[in-house]
């Protein structure tokens, strides 16, 4: 099947979709930088010339696999014309780890109390 998909991919539809797909993640990032740093210019005071340059191919890399990832998700869906098993529960998991790894802390903590997951952190006072 992956095969498949590879082969699939070089055709000039699914091309423009994976760009189209790059495009909007590797803007998006952009985008979430400037905005919390303010400016290139200000990045590059923050980070220096390298560290700006080694965190814009991140970025790139990251888009490229976001992009592939996507692309071949829809190739996927239009070779087989179906959703795959369990296929529904993805974007809830995909809302959680986004939850735990880029969320607000006190999202995660009222998230954790409604499954009965409750604790106080130490650095509070009487917190133990």
């Amino acid at each position: 099947m992956l095969s498949l998909i590879w082969q699939k991919q070089k055709e000039s539809k699914y091309l423009a979709m994976f760009g189209v797909f790059w495009l909007f993640m590797y803007g998006l990032y952009t985008f979430l930088d400037v905005l919390f740093h303010g400016s290139f210019a200000a990045m590059m005071e923050a980070l220096g010339g390298g560290l700006l340059v080694i965190h814009q191919l991140f970025n790139v890399v990251i888009a490229l696999v976001v992009a592939t990832m996507l692309s071949f998700s829809q190739i996927q869906l239009n070779l087989t014309k179906s959703e795959p098993t369990g296929g529904n529960a993805i974007p809830f998991f995909s809302f959680v780890f986004g939850l735990f790894t880029f969320g607000c802390a006190p999202c995660v903590v009222t998230f954790l109390g409604v499954f009965g997951i409750a604790f106080t952190p130490l650095i509070l006072p009487f917190g133990n």
